[in-house]
């Protein structure tokens, strides 16, 4: 089953303030903590997700999705807080609405 743009878009958006809200709320001890991803914290999954919409709105999508890029956008994201993040996140979400 497709479903049509008109749904998909408005609850892709809505999700994506729902995260920035939550990356938003975030305690030092839950950003740092450990994720059932190899080696990664929070932070970083929140860097990876803010780091790709960001990729997507800048039109920088060589290699979206590959071990390298992904490390790229946690890379650029390390030791940002989560204001920070959750204000990128913001920011692409204005472009991509």
């Amino acid at each position: 089953m497709t479903l049509p743009r008109e749904f998909v878009i408005p609850g892709l958006l809505a999700e994506y303030g729902s995260f920035a809200e939550l990356v938003r709320g975030l305690s030092n001890t839950d950003w740092t903590a450990s994720t059932r991803c190899h080696e990664w914290q929070v932070a970083d999954v929140a860097g990876h997700v803010v780091g790709q919409l960001t990729d997507v709105v800048n039109l920088c999508l060589d290699g979206v999705g590959t071990p390298e890029v992904t490390k790229r956008q946690t890379d650029e994201r390390r030791g940002r807080r989560p204001s920070e993040l959750a204000g990128e996140l913001e920011s692409s979400l204005a472009v991509a609405a």
